[in-house]
C-alpha cells in the first residue's frame, strides 16, 4: 500500500513537470512566432519602400515555395515551368513595357531568390537603424535647404552694402596704422649687435640707477595702445599730414607699458645674466615713473622672478605707479601663487590681475589662500585666473570684485564732488 501511494506521488509530480514544461514550450513559441511576424511585415514593408509591389511580393513567396516543397516531389517538377523560361518571359513582358511607357525598374523575384539562395545572407538592418538613416537624409536635405537660403539673404544684404570712398580711405589708413605698429613691435623684440654688447656690459656689472634707461634702450618699454577713432574723417586732411601728427602723437606718448610678451631672451641665458637681468627688469619697475601696465604674458615667468617682481613692488610702494599685472600662460606653482596672496592682503595700488592659462594646477590650500587674500583686499577691479575648481571659490572671488567695484565707485563719486566744491 505503501508503494502504491509513492508510485502516485511521482507520477503526480511528473505530471506537473510536464504540464509546466508543455506551458513553457507553448509560451516560447508563441513569443517566437510573434517575432516571426514583425519580422515579416517588416521587411514586407523595406521591400516595398525598395520599388516592389504586393504583386511582386506573392510571386516572389510563390517562386520560393516552389523551390523548397517541389523538390521531393515529381510532380511538382512536372508541372512547374523551369525557372529560365519563367525568367525569360518576366524580361520580356518587362521591355515590353518599358517600350510603351517610362516606369522604375523593379528587381526580377527570380532574380532575388536565386542571389539570395547562392548568395550569404547579408544582416538585415534593425528597424531603429532605418529610421534613424532616414532622419539623417532627412536632416542633411533641410540643412542644405537652409543653407542654400541664408546664402541668397548674405548675397541680397551685400547688394544692399554701399563703401564709399571716405570709409575705403578710413580702412586703409587703420590697416596701415596696425601694419606698423606691428613692424615696430617685432622689430624691437629682436636684439642688433648693439643692444646686445650694451645688454652684456650692463648685465656684467648692473647698475639699479641705470636700469629703466637699459630696458628702455631694449625697446621693452613702450607706449599703450589706443583704441582707433573711426569717427574720424579721412577726408579732411592727406595722408602724408596724418602719419607726421600720428609719428608726433607716439614720440610724445609717455612709455606706461612692460612688454614682455612671448619674449625668450632670458632663456638664452646663463644662471648669472639670468638673475642679473631679472633684477634690473625689477628695479625698472620702480625706477619708472611712468609705468602702469606689466605685460609678461608666456614668458617663462617662474616662482622665483614671481617673488622678485612682488617683493620689490612691496618695498617700494610709494615710489611705483604699476596698477595692472598680465602674467597669463606662466608655469607658477604653488609657492609663486602663495606669494601672491599675501601681495594681494597688503597692496592698495594693482587693480588688474591676469593669470589666464597658468601652466601649473595649484593646490586647493593655495587657492584658498587666494581667496582669503582677495577678501583684504579693496583695490582689484579684474581678477582673470581659471585655477579655481569649486563653485564656491569662484562665487567669492565675483563678490570680492563687486564689493571694490562699488568702493571705487564711491571713491569716484566722492573725488567729482570734491573737484566741483574747489571750483
Amino acid at each position: 500500500m505503501a508503494s502504491l501511494q509513492a508510485e502516485n506521488e511521482s507520477l503526480k509530480l511528473e505530471n506537473a513537470y510536464l504540464r509546466e514544461s508543455k506551458l513553457q514550450l507553448i509560451k516560447i513559441t508563441a513569443i517566437e512566432m510573434e517575432r516571426l511576424r514583425r519580422f515579416i511585415m517588416m521587411l514586407s514593408s523595406a521591400l516595398r519602400m525598395r520599388g516592389l509591389s504586393p504583386q511582386n511580393l506573392r510571386e516572389m513567396e510563390t517562386r520560393i515555395t516552389q523551390q523548397i516543397y517541389g523538390q521531393g516531389s515529381g510532380t511538382a517538377k512536372s508541372n512547374s515551368k523551369p525557372p529560365s523560361e519563367k525568367e525569360w518571359k518576366w524580361k520580356q513582358k518587362l521591355q515590353q513595357s518599358k517600350e510603351s511607357t517610362p516606369v522604375m525598374n523593379k528587381p526580377s523575384p527570380s532574380l532575388l531568390s536565386d542571389s539570395n539562395s547562392h548568395a550569404p545572407a547579408k544582416k538585415t538592418a534593425s528597424l531603429a537603424e532605418r529610421m534613424k538613416a532616414l532622419n539623417e537624409a532627412k536632416d542633411s536635405s533641410t540643412a542644405a535647404k537652409r543653407l542654400e537660403e541664408f546664402k541668397k539673404t548674405q548675397h541680397e544684404r551685400l547688394k544692399t552694402v554701399k563703401v564709399t570712398t571716405t570709409s575705403k580711405d578710413t580702412i586703409a589708413s587703420l590697416f596701415a596704422e596696425k601694419i606698423e605698429a606691428q613692424k615696430k613691435n617685432q622689430s624691437m623684440t629682436t636684439m642688433s649687435s648693439g643692444k646686445g654688447q650694451m645688454l652684456k656690459e650692463a648685465l656684467s656689472n648692473p647698475e639699479p640707477e641705470k636700469a629703466a634707461e637699459v630696458v628702455e634702450s631694449l625697446g621693452l618699454f613702450v607706449a599703450k595702445e589706443k583704441t582707433p577713432d573711426f569717427k574720424k574723417s579721412s577726408a579732411s586732411a592727406s595722408s602724408s599730414a596724418k602719419a607726421a601728427a600720428a609719428e608726433q602723437e607716439e614720440e610724445s606718448a609717455p612709455l606706461e607699458v612692460l612688454n614682455m610678451n612671448n619674449n625668450v631672451m632670458m632663456k638664452k641665458m646663463s644662471e648669472k645674466e639670468k638673475e642679473n637681468m631679472e633684477n634690473l627688469i625689477c628695479d625698472s619697475m620702480v625706477r619708472n615713473k611712468e609705468l602702469k601696465q606689466v605685460q609678461m604674458c608666456n614668458a617663462d615667468i617662474g616662482n622665483d622672478f614671481l617673488m622678485k617682481i612682488l617683493e620689490k613692488l612691496t618695498d617700494n610702494r610709494e615710489q611705483h605707479n604699476v596698477t595692472e599685472l598680465w602674467l597669463e600662460s606662466n608655469p607658477i606653482g604653488d609657492k609663486g601663487m602663495s606669494a601672491l596672496a599675501q601681495f594681494i592682503a597688503s597692496d592698495d595700488k594693482i587693480t588688474i590681475i591676469k593669470l589666464y592659462s597658468n601652466k601649473k594646477t595649484i593646490s586647493t590650500p593655495v587657492l584658498n589662500e587666494l581667496i582669503d587674500a582677495m577678501e583684504k583686499n579693496e583695490t582689484i577691479l579684474k581678477f582673470v585666473f581659471d585655477g579655481f575648481r569649486f563653485q564656491h571659490q569662484k562665487d567669492k572671488k565675483e563678490k570680492y570684485l563687486r564689493r571694490n567695484a562699488e568702493i571705487a565707485r564711491k571713491k569716484r563719486n566722492e573725488e567729482k564732488k570734491r573737484a566741483q566744491a574747489q571750483t
